[in-house]
């Protein structure tokens, strides 16, 4: 166990441990988000066109979503030190064949190994944070490493536009490969070994229907959440009378509530406890999207939208750490078996999100998108609440 005093050896391994876990998550978030400004000139090199390009990320978030829960296992089976450690080497030669690639398919290739390299990282790396975490703490702890993944979401689109600008864009892909191969070694050195954490894990296993009941809350989480987000820069600009800067100001707020907001959500883990936290914030978001549905409704200004969905990413946000502790306290020495399929969870829900909030705004319009997430909010807050029933035991993960 660690322990709180900054000023003891342990503090001071306890602060590298969390920098060292948000470092990693940003470098794998920035892969995937940094990929949009890149994709004109990538399609152009690669003889595409730009929504065959498409696929690059597509390919890559698919191979996340499939392999996470195989890699989730081997990593309570095998320890969380070697997955990450492997997963980033794997990583970094992923994101040189994206460099080498002289044809879509060879690009395509590369970016599924790449989503497969990811899903080894992400889930190993909560989880180590989740075994490391002093008592009291660990949802904060697991705030601070989710927070370096949801800087990367609102960070990486510029910086891709402005190095597309200074540099060909296969000299990105080198320098995430350099910060993948760099990752590797302090990874390797700070996470303790877990061999017997992971004998036993050997020997647990995750019932199906218990995943699946612990991660449908997550489904509807990412479903009402990006299901906007992915529509909200197009219906934005085409659908309300702001300007450019003010489009990018609502950017900034939505950015700004989420930071604080998954912060928000570690405190209040820690402090009131995780159910009440995941919950409360469901029905939070449930709340906010129905005032940005009316502010949509009544052409707010920049200013008040900015503001608006500030507050919509600050109690939003706060679900994401407590469902992961929640995770991590369920799963015992399966947890990062667990944080895999969340993971496979929240790209699931991105993608009806997506697809429905598609269809809504095709059939009705933008100002419509905030209800229907509405819905799927107060839903994820009954799924919520049924999950925390099914993993009221400690049966919940069971001897194979």
């Amino acid at each position: 166990m660690t322990t709180n005093d900054g000023n003891s050896p342990a503090g001071y391994l306890d602060r590298w441990r969390l920098l060292n876990a948000w470092v990693t998550m940003y470098v794998v978030g920035a892969d995937l988000f940094i990929m949009s400004p890149l994709l004109p000139s990538m399609a152009n090199a690669l003889h595409v066109n730009v929504d065959s390009a498409g696929w690059l990320v597509s390919g890559f978030s698919i191979a996340y979503a499939v392999a996470s829960p195989l890699m989730g296992r081997i990593s309570d089976r095998y320890g969380r030190r070697r997955t990450i450690c492997w997963g980033l080497l794997a990583f970094a030669a992923a994101n040189l064949g994206t460099v080498c690639a002289s044809s879509f398919t060879l690009a395509l290739l590369s970016r599924i190994f790449a989503g497969i390299s990811v899903s080894a990282i992400s889930p190993s790396i909560y989880a180590a944070v989740g075994d490391a975490a002093p008592e009291g703490r660990r949802a904060h702890w697991i705030s601070i490493a989710v927070s370096g993944l949801l800087t990367a979401l609102w960070t990486s689109a510029p910086l891709g536009a402005l190095l597309a600008h200074v540099m060909p864009w296969r000299a990105v892909f080198i320098l995430l490969s350099a910060a993948a191969f760099v990752l590797a070694w302090p990874n390797l050195r700070l996470w303790p070994s877990s061999k017997s954490a992971g004998g036993r894990a050997s020997r647990m296993r995750v019932p199906l229907r218990a995943a699946v009941s612990a991660v449908s809350p997550m489904v509807a989480w990412g479903a009402a959440l990006y299901g906007l987000y992915t529509y909200l820069g197009t219906g934005l600009t085409l659908n309300t009378s702001l300007s450019a800067s003010a489009v990018s100001l609502c950017f900034i707020g939505w950015g700004v509530g989420a930071i604080l907001g998954n912060h928000l959500g570690g405190w209040g883990a820690d402090k009131i406890g995780i159910h009440f936290t995941a919950i409360a914030s469901l029905c939070g978001m449930a709340l906010a999207m129905w005032l940005l549905g009316l502010g949509l409704s009544g052409a707010m200004g920049g200013g008040v939208l900015a503001a608006t969905l500030c507050l919509l990413a600050l109690v939003s946000y706060p679900f994401q750490p407590a469902q992961q502790t929640r995770l991590v306290q369920w799963g015992q020495s399966t947890k990062a078996s667990l944080l895999a399929w969340n993971s496979s969870a929240l790209y699931l829900g991105m993608t009806i999100g997506s697809a429905f909030d598609g269809y809504v705004m095709k059939h009705w319009s933008f100002n419509a998108l905030p209800y229907a997430g509405m819905a799927i909010a107060a839903a994820g807050a009954a799924l919520s609440l049924i999950a925390q029933s099914a993993f009221r035991s400690d049966a919940a993960v069971s001897a194979a």
